[in-house]
């Protein structure tokens, strides 16, 4: 089953600050805002019966106007006026909405790439703020927000009296609230809907799926797993523990060897189990995502290279992979590697080597500031035909995969498609953003014409 390509990331934000149970609302300022929404099943446009929410948010502090228009509500209401920045409006906007009678409630999202919550709060109150969205919500009478309330059931799954810490958006537009009990312990709750909400869910089955198949210990010990899990219309939230360590910069030849470890273990997990799920890896779908905004021509290239990775990658073992096994996807304590999150993009049934591949690439400060297309044919493709590097050769001989220079090759150019294909899939920005589709589909189409393919 194919998953909705997710809208601008920011939008998260509404997760926490909607009307538990909400099902219509009216958006002020945002189309984006309102298309996620719709896709969540809400309806839009502030028409028909029961109690109406009104979201203003714009890339800016709301105006005197702006606030005029949302001061009167009905009863049974609710507004919410987001915005970026670091607050400084927060208390005119808040006066307002209580000289009209509101009660009020505050929040600060913080993207993950300006936040760490992995890092100790010294940490966290020394790092910028400027990109956080200030989250202001309004109510006619008391209500119970979607981030109360997740948090309220999931406090009642574990049985524990628990409070938030710290709120983040991470890319996928998941909201990921940070929660502490009366005694110290630290959760992980996750709350998403419309698009993010699969990702979330596939996420889920995909860990539970990797432990039905009783990976080893260095695969098992190292995943998230949830403790409660449920809905909050419109959106879904799950919980876990929350996992100590921060994220590596430079990886050592240590932790080199555990994530290889881990990545074969995991490999080998899936060998035997991998049609008990229903999102497998499929380079036909991959490629059936780059074919449609090819032109003719490329479409031919795309089709004889097709051919050529099914028979070169034909005598490659298949298995589970993470499929964005990459350092900020990683948690260490010291030179230890503790855990291995965010499980949307794993699948079984896919050749060995492309998590390794991935690694590769995106420890490499400066492979990482290239774009997909020039990170695989201008890095990964040369090492791949010198026969690869003493990490994929390891890994090579621990899961039996053939490491000919013509199958490191078709590796590598299965790389390319898959990550291509998934950004495609995933992130419904990318076809519009001309200068990505260039560096990272058109131009390495033409250039693997132009060497014959």
């Amino acid at each position: 089953m194919e998953l909705a390509p997710l809208a601008n990331r920011y939008h998260g934000w509404v997760w926490a600050a909607l009307p538990a149970g909400c099902r219509r609302v009216r958006v002020v300022g945002d189309p984006g805002l309102a298309e996620l929404l719709r896709a969540a099943g809400i309806n839009v446009g502030g028409e028909g019966p029961g109690p109406c929410t009104t979201l203003v948010a714009f890339g800016r502090p709301p105006s005197a106007a702006e606030l005029e228009a949302v001061e009167h509500v009905g009863p049974g209401d609710t507004v919410a006026l987001a915005w970026p920045g670091n607050g400084r409006d927060r208390a005119r906007v808040i006066g307002r909405l209580r000289q009209a009678g509101l009660e009020t409630h505050t929040l600060a999202v913080a993207p993950r790439h300006r936040r760490r919550l992995d890092r100790p709060r010294s940490v966290l109150a020394r790092r910028p703020r400027r990109r956080c969205h200030t989250v202001v919500m309004g109510a006619s009478a008391p209500a119970r927000w979607l981030l109360q309330e997740a948090l309220a059931r999931a406090a009642r799954a574990v049985d524990m009296e628990l409070t938030q810490r710290a709120v983040t958006v991470l890319s996928t537009g998941t909201v990921l609230a940070e929660l502490a009990s009366l005694s110290g312990e630290r959760f992980a709750l996750r709350i998403a809907g419309g698009p993010a909400a699969g990702l979330l869910e596939r996420s889920g089955s995909n860990v539970a799926a990797v432990l039905a198949a009783d990976p080893p210990d260095p695969v098992g010990e190292r995943l998230p797993v949830p403790l409660a899990a449920g809905c909050v219309h419109p959106a879904i939230w799950t919980l876990e523990e929350w996992i100590s360590g921060d994220r590596p910069g430079r990886l050592s030849p240590a932790l080199w060897s555990e994530c290889l470890e881990f990545l074969v273990g995991l490999h080998r997990t899936g060998a035997a189990d991998a049609t008990r799920i229903v999102h497998p890896w499929s380079l036909e779908s991959d490629f059936r995502a780059l074919e449609r905004f090819a032109d003719e021509r490329a479409r031919r290239t795309l089709a004889r290279l097709q051919a050529e990775l099914e028979r070169r990658l034909a005598d490659v073992p298949r298995g589970w992979a993470h499929g964005d096994f990459w350092p900020a996807n990683l948690l260490v304590e010291g030179r230890n590697l503790v855990a291995v999150l965010d499980w949307d993009s794993a699948t079984p049934g896919t050749p060995a080597l492309l998590d390794v591949m991935h690694l590769l690439l995106l420890s490499d400060r400066r492979a990482r500031r290239l774009p997909h297309g020039s990170r695989s044919l201008r890095v990964l493709l040369p090492l791949a035909q010198d026969g690869g590097d003493a990490r994929m050769r390891r890994y090579c001989a621990a899961t039996a995969t053939p490491s000919g220079a013509s199958t490191l090759e078709g590796l590598a150019l299965a790389y390319w498609v898959s990550r291509v294909g998934r950004d495609l899939r995933t992130f419904e920005n990318r076809p519009r953003r001309r200068a990505w589709m260039e560096a990272n589909l058109h131009q390495p189409v033409g250039e693997l014409a132009r060497r014959g393919w």
